[in-house]
């Protein structure tokens, strides 16, 4: 039955992705996991972030682009590479990420 709820978790998110009014919320919404820290915390705050506050200019880019961006200035870093990283060091793997291209 745990496979069952899975798959609604997954259809929930993505039904609430359909209501998304820009590119900017689509892509917040498919990176966040919660509606906010004042859902989990009574009176919290998210500190300012790349994809909160302190957003870069990323004019001349389409929405993909804009998106790609993102992952590489914030997911890749904060979080897919830290945990290959560790999940490598763990069992003594020498692994490699891929270059990177900054254009």
């Amino acid at each position: 039955m745990k496979g069952y709820s899975i798959i609604g978790d997954k259809l929930h998110k993505g039904s609430q992705l359909l209501t998304s009014k820009s590119s900017e919320e689509l892509y917040y919404r498919l990176i966040s996991s919660h509606k906010g820290p004042a859902s989990l915390v009574i009176g919290g705050v998210e500190p300012a972030t790349l994809l909160t506050d302190n957003k870069p200019d990323l004019t001349g880019l389409d929405d993909v682009q804009r998106m790609m961006a993102l992952d590489l200035a914030t997911y890749l870093p904060d979080d897919i590479l830290v945990k290959v990283d560790r999940a490598a060091m763990g069992v003594s793997l020498e692994t490699r990420v891929p270059f990177f291209d900054h254009l």
